[in-house]
């Protein structure tokens, strides 16, 4: 072929290539291009005067250039450094976009070396879908390190969430390798044995000093070794000793772990301590032992029956009450231990309670009830039925008592009240007509007496005169005497007449004081009264409040030393207005406080009821108090005195009681 022939060939090629191809001078004029550059300068409306033929490439880049455009800058640079030789060749990426797509050229700038004149080729080749492959594999790629990112967060995170699990779920956690080395070993296992992950991993529990003893160890490889090599788990509950110096009671399963092709490569091991689980179901054992010994020992029947009213429980004291046997009447009827007559009306009350809301049932509330021995006897008894679910369960709960011995007992209390009333009223009875015989012939006596000390039919000897006067004093003595007791008798009896009414204390206190003062003058006594004001009053008898405070001053003065100070303080209380008198004489034992007041109950030891006294004086203030609604109280001092106080209401309404 000759240089005619090849020179077509390559113009041939040349065109028919889809890269834009331009050869300029080292000047920079066009002197070759081929179709495609046509085409593309057309496409991106370049002006034909500039990229035909003759037009200078690198004029059109300067300008280019100069108008602000960086790219144009940068190609005019490469080209003009591969004309000058400081570079061997220039390649420059673009994109090319339009309206219409987006495109990307690779430019490619160099010498052609088999030219005769110095010649550079030009070469704009489309590059786009390589770029759209590049960028869609760019793509690709980030989405695969977001995608790989976030399977590695979600990893990380799985895995801190298994190791927090790991190390603080309340078990102990091991596993261990096929030669028995411990390869990890949670906080709670840590924890209980006071070790530290130094101490364990990568060593053999056998091999840790101080940690296990020799037999347990082997018992424990043993096992490790059965997992091994059946793939089967194992269980042991075992004692061991904790950091904090108790021994716990430790449940450990060890379970095989295999790898990915399903080979059996490590022991894993579970510790449960089970020590509190172990205390409460001994504490309950113990409890239920309690409660069963209980039901055992307790003399009332307890009695435990279903839903369909059949006997599930039987205890001792049911035994003994009904006379079955617990083995005989388990299962039966509860009708078996009602009488016949009953038992329509006990059903209906069972059935009322169970539809009612109450816990339990009073069954003796209303009438009493009757229970049914083995011998068909019957015997009255109180009892109480309590309702509950036991495992889904209706049961009910019955607890009986046999009334027999306490009817009897309260049958015979009864009586000796009742005989006790009577023969108490029998006594006040003699006691008051006794007191009315004795009268007649005291009076007759003290007028005697009388006649004979005033020497009214004639002068008598002294010493006869000093016996009447004798006589006289007595007569008088057991007169006051008899008087007491008749007062005391008809207090007892309920004859006692009172005309309860607002009284005015300060003048009721006067006339007690008139009364009184001639015995306080004869033993040298200084009687001292203290009330308030005038327009103090109290609600009582007025017969009663006298002679309840006359009784009182006169104990008081005659049990008082000669030249002492008796003192009465009447004073308001709240509702109610108190009257006390304060003494200072021997004072009254502690002691004695408590029978004081008992009529008849006298003795040396009693100041107040030694001396020329029959004891029957506070016997009748205390009565008195009772009956007007008042209170009464006493306080003494051995050696300093004593204060004996009465209270009343001020106004009718007010209720008080006998202390």
């Amino acid at each position: 072929m000759d240089e005619y022939q090849q020179s077509i060939l390559a113009a041939f090629v040349s065109h028919s290539l889809p890269d834009r191809i331009v050869v300029i001078q080292s000047d920079g004029e066009i002197i070759w291009l081929n179709s495609a550059w046509k085409a593309f300068a057309q496409e991106n409306q370049a002006s034909t005067s500039t990229t035909s033929v003759g037009a200078n490439y690198l004029e059109v880049l300067k300008h280019a250039a100069d108008s602000g455009s960086e790219m144009a800058g940068h190609v005019l640079d490469g080209i003009t450094g591969v004309i000058t030789g400081s570079q061997e060749n220039f390649q420059f990426e673009y994109p090319c976009h339009s309206s219409n797509a987006k495109s990307w050229f690779l430019m490619w700038a160099g010498p052609l070396e088999s030219s005769e004149e110095q010649s550079f080729l030009i070469t704009h080749r489309d590059i786009t879908n390589q770029k759209i492959a590049e960028f869609a594999l760019e793509d690709a790629r980030k989405n695969l390190d977001a995608l790989v990112s976030e399977r590695t967060q979600a990893l990380q995170e799985n895995e801190a969430l298994l190791q927090s699990i790991f190390d603080n779920v309340p078990v102990g956690l091991l596993i261990k390798n096929a030669n028995h080395v411990i390869e990890r070993v949670n906080k709670t296992y840590l924890s209980w044995y006071g070790a530290t992950e130094e101490d364990l991993i990568g060593n053999r529990s056998d091999s840790v000093e101080n940690f296990q003893s020799f037999q347990d160890t082997a018992i424990m490889n043993a096992q490790e070794q059965q997992v091994l090599d059946l793939g089967t788990n194992t269980h042991r509950l075992v004692e061991r000793e904790f950091a904090d110096g108790a021994v716990h009671s430790v449940f450990i399963t060890k379970f095989p772990v295999h790898d990915q092709s399903g080979r059996i490569t490590r022991v894993g091991s579970v510790s449960i301590d089970w020590t509190d689980e172990i205390e409460a179901k001994e504490s309950l054992s113990r409890s239920e032992n309690r409660l069963r010994y209980l039901l055992e020992i307790a003399p009332e029947a307890i009695v435990a029956v279903d839903g369909d009213h059949k006997i599930q429980l039987f205890n001792k004291g049911a035994e003994r009450i009904f006379g079955y046997q617990a083995g005989d009447i388990i299962g039966q009827s509860m009708n078996v231990l009602i009488p016949h007559r009953l038992r329509k009306s006990h059903s209906a009350h069972v059935d009322k309670f169970v539809q009612s809301t109450d816990p339990y049932l009073f069954m003796d509330q209303r009438t009493e009830i009757s229970g049914l021995r083995k011998d068909g006897t019957e015997f009255p008894a109180a009892a109480s039925v309590s309702q509950m679910n036991f495992e889904g369960e209706q049961m009910f709960l019955v607890l009986l008592i046999d009334m027999t011995e306490r009817k009897e007992a309260r049958e015979a209390l009864r009586t000796a009240v009742e005989e006790a009333d009577k023969a108490n009223k029998a006594k006040s009875e003699f006691l008051a007509a006794m007191s009315h015989d004795l009268r007649t012939p005291l009076n007759a006596i003290l007028g005697f007496a009388e006649i004979i000390t005033h020497q009214i039919f004639g002068p008598i000897e002294k010493k006869y005169q000093e016996y009447a006067q004798d006589i006289s004093s007595s007569g008088e003595h057991l007169l006051s005497l008899v008087d007491k007791i008749l007062d005391l008798t008809a207090i007892e009896m309920g004859k006692e007449n009172l005309q309860k009414e607002t009284l005015n204390v300060p003048a009721i206190i006067a006339d007690c004081r008139n009364i009184i003062r001639f015995r306080a003058d004869e033993r040298n006594i200084d009687l001292r009264i203290e009330v308030p004001n005038d327009g103090l009053t109290a609600f009582a008898d007025l017969r009663s409040l006298k002679q309840i405070l006359l009784n009182l001053l006169s104990n008081a003065i005659k049990f008082s030393p000669e030249g002492s100070r008796v003192a009465l303080v009447a004073k308001e209380a709240g509702p109610t207005v108190s009257f006390s008198v304060i003494d200072q004489g021997a004072g009254i034992p502690e002691s004695d406080l408590s029978w004081i007041t008992d009529p008849f109950a006298r003795g040396d030891r009693d100041p107040y009821k030694a001396k020329d006294s029959w004891g029957l004086g506070l016997a009748i203030v205390t009565s008195l108090v009772d009956l007007n609604d008042g209170e009464f109280s006493i306080q003494s001092t051995p050696g300093k005195g004593t204060t004996v106080s009465v209270s009343f209401p001020k106004h009718d309404g007010t209720r008080k009681g006998t202390n």
